[in-house]
């Protein structure tokens, strides 16, 4: 989302007057798999859209929806479920007002941004005050070149290449025209790149990269632990890796009451303590590295679930009745996706308090006082109104109310009713915890490029 930092003085002057643009906030999807045993397999791309133009306007009710003068997306293969211009198909579905207009835009890799800077140019140049734009791409819904048709001139009066029509190929052409850039010197420009960024990111020792991981012991005890590292050179670290591992172990194991207590624990395979072998790690790896939070379920069946090598972990407790715990397995895998995907604020709607709901009735009212169409409306309209809208709240942030990402005709907490039927006992999901690695930690990037751009000199 952008708006312009301020109006033109003297409407005579907007014709020739460039306005500042800003950026006012940003949502994104977690990514997944592509593929039918994908993450969003059975989840329309469009939907995806829907749900971050939602969060951008939940997050602003200063805003009135009426006054976003434009949704621009983007998407590469615009059939099916990216088609019927997704710009304004998708902010309808978000339920903007039809006043509202929207457009699609293929640029292929460069569609997002390309929809981001041309609605900025239409806020700088005036013909826009506030815009949303981003892209989206559902590779398991619509594989690369799908639907493609070429017209058989592009090769028969030699326009391009062949291999031009496969972005797979595009490397390889780009060296045979400037054969000087070869493996080893793109190599080159890739590690002193990544080396400035790591000698910058030091510079602040803010542990904000790391790995977060879940597992369950041989007694079905869960643990869940994030530790944090100042680089993603050292989270892909084999050494660092099993060190966060062990950490799980000992959290399922120990139960230690909190981050000290779990540093005076003993080090598997060791005599020494934890505070002791993170010392070491510190200095042979030669990076800041903190233990952040974790978590445990000692009861019931627990579930691990890793994303992306540890961006993301989930571990899922689950209360069985007269179901062996390895028959349930699948579902709790499940439930973890679902978890990772949509990441809800709550297990269910009896979670969450009193105060959270007034918030959301305020954000709603305010929406509605700020829309001509809604503010001469009845009082007990207007409640029926956010009543009904708390119930979409509730469905975007409780995981039961959620639709299943892998039949979204049906909540969670549904899906969970069947498997449990057609296993011939209950179960419920008791809690659940998540973590995102660096989630909420304050990068350091104060003068960033002026430093790295020293380093060049």
């Amino acid at each position: 989302m952008a708006a312009p930092a301020s109006a033109p003085a003297d409407s005579r002057s907007a014709a020739r007057a460039v306005r500042d643009v800003v950026f006012v906030d940003g949502v994104r999807t977690p990514f997944g798999k592509a593929g039918k045993k994908g993450l969003y397999a059975e989840t329309r791309a469009d939907d995806m859209v829907v749900k971050v133009i939602r969060e951008l306007i939940r997050r602003h009710p200063e805003l009135p929806p009426e006054r976003i003068d434009e949704v621009a997306i983007a998407a590469t293969t615009q059939i099916g479920d990216q088609g019927l211009t997704i710009g304004r198909s998708a902010s309808l579905l978000a339920g903007l007002p039809q006043s509202v207009p929207g457009f699609a835009i293929d640029r292929m890799c460069a569609g997002a941004m390309t929809a981001v800077t041309s609605v900025a140019g239409g806020i700088g140049f005036g013909a826009y005050d506030v815009a949303i734009a981003g892209g989206v791409e559902h590779m398991g819904n619509h594989p690369m070149g799908e639907g493609v048709d070429p017209n058989p001139r592009y090769v028969a009066d030699g326009i391009v290449d062949p291999s031009a029509l496969v972005m797979g190929s595009t490397a390889e052409n780009v060296h045979d025209r400037y054969p000087s850039l070869g493996k080893d010197r793109t190599d080159a420009y890739a590690a002193l790149s990544q080396q400035r960024y790591e000698q910058a990111a030091r510079a602040g020792k803010i542990a904000a990269e790391g790995m977060s991981f879940a597992t369950v012991t041989d007694k079905g005890v869960g643990g869940i632990i994030e530790v944090n590292s100042q680089t993603d050179f050292v989270a892909k670290n084999e050494v660092f890796q099993d060190f966060v591992m062990a950490l799980t172990v000992v959290v399922a194991e120990e139960n230690p009451a909190d981050v000290a207590a779990l540093k005076a624990c003993r080090y598997p395979g060791t005599d020494r303590t934890v505070d002791d072998v993170t010392a070491d790690k510190v200095l042979a790896i030669g990076e800041n590295i903190q233990i952040r939070r974790f978590a445990r379920y000692a009861e019931g069946v627990n579930v691990p679930y890793i994303h992306m090598g540890g961006k993301v972990a989930v571990l899922v407790n689950m209360e069985v009745e007269g179901i062996e715990a390895d028959k349930v397995t699948d579902l709790g895998k499940d439930v973890a996706m679902q978890i990772c995907a949509m990441n809800p604020t709550y297990r269910d709607k009896s979670d969450v308090s009193q105060e959270v709901l007034d918030k959301e009735k305020e954000i709603q009212l305010a929406q509605m006082a700020n829309d001509p169409k809604m503010a001469s409306k009845p009082e007990k309209v207007k409640e029926g109104i956010v009543m009904g809208k708390l119930g979409k709240y509730y469905e975007e942030n409780c995981l039961l109310q959620q639709a299943f990402v892998k039949e979204n005709k049906i909540s969670v907490e549904k899906h969970v009713a069947e498997v449990a039927k057609q296993l011939g006992g209950k179960i419920a999901v008791k809690g659940f915890v998540r973590y995102a690695t660096g989630e909420g930690i304050e990068k350091k990037v104060d003068d960033f490029a002026a430093e790295v751009a020293s380093m060049a000199k």
